[in-house]
């Protein structure tokens, strides 16, 4: 700034009606003021301060400029904004169009002068024409005059009512118009394809590379009679919009109203995806944006992060490279895996106080203030720092982190040591069911304890005590919120009984064993439940209406998640913009005896909306067709020549081939030719039979022989009222209900042996993999066998590879992570893959008699005659 002030009270004003001051000053006496307020007006001033009025005969843009001087002193100095004088805006007319088709969806705004005596220089408009997608103010800045309109040209997206706004103004008025535009095809449902929240560069749907993704239309086509098709076109694009390059994307299936992006089939980017629906006579076109990133590597040690070891174990190993992974392709993958460790000491001897101590520290930022224990811990392998070991020499805790690297991504995991005196058995806890990185609190959950140096057999004489602990809640009665005894190795919670957003401490104490001391040991798990999504509304429309007539929209947006954090924070959830998954259901209200009211779940609201011809679900990835009442008399009469009880009304969906098919006169005839023909009963597939108690084995499920009067086949036997009376929840007297079983079945469960081979269900045939030889299947079946033959041993994945390998050789045998897939493949969800006892990979079997067994050891002592004791089974895992 410089010493010359220059004061001008309006800027603006009317053409030879408006009084323009202009007060210069700053110099001081003596100083000269050469005051120029237009290209042809220059005054010279010498008082202090001096002062010039002006009234502009005809329009004037400019900006006032100063020379001030003295004897010492030299400045020219400028005004920051021009002076106008203008006209007002007076016979401004703003006229388009209330209603247009789309395609092509165009428009045009007319901005013109009425009043042929006037003109308007230098005008500026503003155009918001409320296109859901296209949502960009438009500018202008130009001389408006009778013979030169402005002429703006728009093309709406989206259909809909839309609300235009128009704004033109100069230095002294405006106008303003702001009108409803109606864009409309009456083929096309006016909702859209896609959520308009993603509709934009800067805002897109963030989607993790290692999911299958399907992206569907949600739009409704009214025009039943037209053939649909639909062409999706991909482009990379960057944040800001500066370029866009096609991108050729194969889907793994043909799409249609869906495409799949498959895991792993597409690059770490942002793409702009396009859908055009077009029909005989019409289409429409909708853009959102979806930004594909690579998740953060898996990141766990070995173990859990809560445990409890004795000083007598030589060492202790750290083992995060077999426990983390890159999550794009699933465990085992860790090849290119980076680590980092840290170790701070603890002087603890209870591992609950070092979870204590821990959390403060983290909490306060007090963790550097600890010693460092990184001396303790060496490399096991030159190859790789994921795995490390500890020689354990002092009753203390260490808290060891990991920080796992991936190219520029990173994942923490922290493992909670005690070291401890004294004989008691080392326990860990292991995830059944519900073991994601964040507790759904809505599932069940089952956790079992075990043993790492029990001899076999010892842990059935171990004792256990499970607790929980809300951090910072009071305590509470754990029993009555699990499905088991607390004192067995196996504990289940029920579901809907944890709070959302929180943190709990699960504890499981153990004591007893051959020839151990008479202390206990504790273990523990960090359950941290997810939270709900936040910040979000959801509007009906309309808000009331007639029961089984009324159709209702329900409108969700803004919702955010916090993702794998363990904490809510609105700046970042809203950058992350995690997509979320929408579920909707109605409540009921009552009235209490109180006078209160409560909401509870409706039972008939709220159905899944099913085409009423072949019965099944309409979801997103059907093509679907909303029936005009033309459509739903054509439905009917087919209904009726048919002999069918289908009725349908005007605005019901159905899937297009259905309509298709149904209302087809070909077909009808078909139909009614078979109306008189006697029905053939088709057998029904194996797996739609439902278990009998009456007909199959109850601890096979095979169909066992009938008994008939007093003879039956030696193998098959009916349950005594002391067999096991508990095959499921849900029968409580197996004799009452007749229940049969096959002999040798009953031997083997007593036995404590797997269900028989000639019982089991066929394997599911293996698929044979595009290029690989049809022989390896015969391989795979040999190892599954030796796995079927020997499952009470613990069998490794790797096993399996090297039993493979016997019948085909190593070279074309099956890698760890396909005979993983291979095996989940073929035999699905009867057998787990999981760690124990520090072996990675084991492979176990979960069904119905593995499950039985299961909580017949952990509910019973191993001296106990099983015949004598009641099994209780909680419910299918």
């Amino acid at each position: 700034m410089g010493a010359t002030d220059i004061l001008i009270p309006d800027y603006g004003g009317i053409i030879a009606v408006s009084m323009f001051s202009f007060t210069v000053s700053g110099v001081g006496p003596g100083a000269t003021y050469e005051v120029s307020i237009s290209s042809s007006q220059t005054f010279i001033l010498t008082d202090e301060p001096s002062v010039k009025t002006n009234i502009y005969p005809n329009f004037e843009k400019f900006n006032p400029k100063v020379i001030a001087y003295n004897s010492t002193f030299y400045e020219i100095t400028y005004t920051e904004q021009p002076v106008r004088a203008e006209e007002p805006m007076t016979g401004v007319n703003i006229s388009l169009p209330l209603k247009i088709d789309l395609p092509p969806g165009n428009i045009l705004v007319n901005v013109s002068l009425t009043d042929v005596a006037s003109s308007l220089p230098f005008i500026n408009c503003t155009f918001f024409m409320g296109d859901l997608i296209d949502r960009k103010m438009y500018y202008i800045y130009k001389n408006l005059t009778v013979s030169n309109p402005y002429l703006f040209y728009f093309t709406y997206i989206t259909l809909g009512n839309h609300s235009a706004t128009i704004n033109c103004s100069n230095a002294i008025s405006h106008v303003d118009y702001v009108v409803t535009v109606n864009v409309w095809n009456q083929c096309f449902q006016p909702t859209g394809m896609f959520d308009r929240d993603y509709s934009n560069e800067t805002n897109p749907l963030v989607l993790y590379t290692s999911q299958d993704t399907d992206l569907g239309s949600r739009m409704a086509v009214y025009c039943t009679e037209q053939h649909v098709t639909y062409v999706w076109e991909l482009t990379t694009v960057d944040a800001n919009g500066t370029y866009s390059i096609p991108y050729a994307y194969e889907p793994v299936v043909p799409a249609t109203g869906i495409i799949r992006f498959a895991k792993g089939s597409i690059e770490e980017n942002i793409y702009k995806v396009t859908l055009n629906v077009t029909l005989d006579t019409t289409w429409v076109y909708e853009p959102t944006y979806i930004k594909f990133v690579k998740p953060p590597p898996f990141a766990y040690i070995l173990g859990g992060n809560l445990l409890s070891v004795k000083l007598n174990k030589l060492s202790v190993k750290f083992d995060a490279m077999t426990g983390s992974y890159d999550v794009m392709y699933g465990e085992g993958a860790n090849q290119n895996l980076t680590f980092a460790w840290t170790c701070k000491r603890f002087s603890t001897n209870q591992l609950d106080a070092l979870s204590n101590q821990y959390e403060t520290a983290k909490q306060n930022n007090l963790l550097d203030t600890y010693p460092d224990c990184m001396d303790k811990l060496e490399q096991e392998s030159n190859d790789t720092n994921g795995i490390l070991n500890m020689n354990l020499t002092v009753q203390e805790g260490y808290a060891v982190s990991v920080e796992v690297f991936l190219d520029n991504l990173t994942s923490n995991y922290t493992q909670l040591l005690q070291a401890r005196e004294g004989g008691a058995p080392d326990v860990g806890i292991m995830c059944i069911l519900n073991c994601d990185r964040k507790y759904a609190t809505t599932l069940k959950s089952i956790y079992q304890a075990i043993c790492h140096d029990c001899e076999p057999g010892e842990i059935n004489d171990l004792s256990f005590l499970w607790s929980l602990q809300g951090i910072n809640d009071a305590p509470f009665d754990f029993k009555t919120i699990t499905l088991t005894d607390i004192n067995t190795a196996t504990i289940s919670i029920a579901a809907d009984k944890l709070l959302q957003g929180k943190e709990y401490k699960l504890w499981v104490s153990a004591s007893g064993g051959w020839g151990r001391t008479a202390d206990n040991t504790q273990t523990g798990r960090t359950l941290w439940t997810n939270s709900p999504p936040y910040n979000g509304n959801c509007i009906a429309s309309p808000t009331e209406g007639n029961a089984t007539t009324t159709s209702f929209s329900i409108y969700c947006s803004g919702f955010l998640d916090e993702g794998d954090n363990f904490d809510q924070d609105i700046v970042r959830d809203k950058n992350e913009n995690r997509a979320l998954k929408y579920k909707y259901f109605a409540m009921d209200k009552y009235i209490n005896p109180d006078g209160t009211e409560r909401l509870e779940r409706s039972e008939t609201c709220l159905k899944e909306e099913k085409c009423v011809i072949c019965q099944n679900s309409i979801s997103h990835e059907d093509t679907v067709v909303v029936l005009g009442e033309k459509g739903s008399q054509s439905v009917n009469k087919a209904s009726k020549s048919r002999q069918d009880n289908v009725v349908t009304s005007a605005g019901q969906k159905l899937h297009q081939n259905c309509r298709k098919s149904y209302t087809n006169p070909k077909y009808n005839a078909l139909a009614n030719k078979d109306i008189n023909h006697e029905t053939t009963n088709v057998p029904t597939l194996r797996s739609k039979v439902e278990f009998d108690f009456k007909k199959h084995c109850l601890f096979c499920g095979q169909l066992a022989d009938a008994v008939i009067g007093r003879k039956r086949k030696s193998d098959v036997y009916p349950v005594r009222t002391s067999e096991v009376r508990g095959r499921l929840a849900f029968v409580q007297d197996l004799h009452a209900a007749d229940a049969l079983y096959h002999q040798t079945c009953s031997v083997n469960f007593r036995t404590l042996k797997q269900t028989p081979l000639a019982f089991s269900p066929p394997a599911k045939k293996a698929k044979t993999q595009a290029g690989r030889k049809s022989s390896l299947s015969e391989s795979f079946l040999f190892a599954a066998k030796y796995l079927q033959q020997n499952e009470d041993e613990q069998i490794t994945v790797a096993d399996l590879v090297k039993k493979m390998s016997e019948h085909c050789g190593i070279d074309d045998a099956y890698g760890v992570q396909h005979m993983k897939n291979e095996l989940q493949e073929h035999f699905g969800d009867k057998v787990i893959i999981s760690e124990i006892n520090g072996k990675p990979n084991v492979v176990t079997f979960r069904n119905t008699v593995r499950s039985i067994l299961q909580e017949f050891y952990e509910q019973t002592n191993t001296n106990r005659r099983i015949d004598e004791e009641k099994v209780h089974y909680p419910g299918s895992c």
